[in-house]
């Protein structure tokens, strides 16, 4: 279970609880763990990433609650991450001062005894597709507690140019996925059209999403109603195409 810390201005935070999840053997490769992930909160972070800026623990150490984890900056949030599960960090694989953080990225993971360590690293050299790589995480983590974090405004918003900006469709079907949770498309047809080429990172798409931005090239200058309205007319094009071939 995770937990984020909100500053005084917002104290009164809901909690989602739930039971531990530890993964077990019989559902990994890996002895028991837990992944400590990223948050997925909305289209902004989606876009633009996190920073992690400092871990308060190193690997080996004991963690539980009230103890912080690590410390992250998001464009609205800056908050420290904690674990409700008493536990031993086996491996960390996001280190401080990361930038462009993804949501529901693993950073890293908790075992349930110090002796679990060696076995959990031997097994995960065995097998390091067990934990997702940077970038493609897709599971949301579980149990999370909003708690002591400030709300600030963003100072330099990360830069999206054109050597930036992912390549690999990750960043287009969360920025998708949110927009059809907003109803943005026309149908579910659309979306799933839209889905389907950022899985083979057609290039239209990819330039698509990316003239969606400001010449200046700042995240905060990403025009979602063009990248809607364009995404929309490469579908009709792609289907116009399909029905005359």
């Amino acid at each position: 279970m995770l937990f984020l810390r909100r500053g005084s201005l917002l104290r009164a935070a809901a909690a989602v609880c739930g039971p531990r999840r530890w993964c077990h053997a019989n559902s990994s490769k890996l002895p028991e763990h837990i992944k400590i992930r990223m948050l997925d909160m909305d289209i902004t972070q989606t876009i633009e990433g996190s920073k992690l800026l400092r871990w308060f623990a190193k690997e080996g150490d004991k963690i539980g609650p009230g103890k912080p984890i690590c410390e992250v900056d998001t464009p609205e949030l800056l908050f420290s991450i904690e674990s409700e599960d008493e536990g031993y960090i086996a491996k960390i694989f996001v280190p401080a001062q990361s930038e462009r953080v993804r949501p529901n990225e693993v950073l890293a993971v908790i075992v349930p005894t110090e002796s679990d360590i060696p076995p959990f690293l031997e097994a995960l050299a065995e097998h390091p597709d067990e934990i997702e790589g940077s970038y493609c995480c897709r599971h949301f983590p579980s149990n999370i507690v909003v708690v002591d974090c400030s709300v600030h405004k963003p100072s330099t918003p990360s830069i999206a140019t054109s050597e930036s900006t992912p390549t690999d469709g990750a960043d287009l079907l969360r920025v998708l996925s949110h927009l059809n949770k907003e109803g943005a498309f026309p149908s579910e047809d659309v979306y799933k059209t839209l889905k389907s080429l950022a899985r083979k990172n057609d290039d239209q798409l990819l330039l698509v999403y990316k003239g969606s931005f400001d010449e200046d090239n700042t995240t905060s200058g990403f025009d979602k109603d063009f990248f809607i309205e364009n995404c929309i007319d490469l579908v009709d094009e792609k289907k116009s195409g399909e029905t005359t071939t």
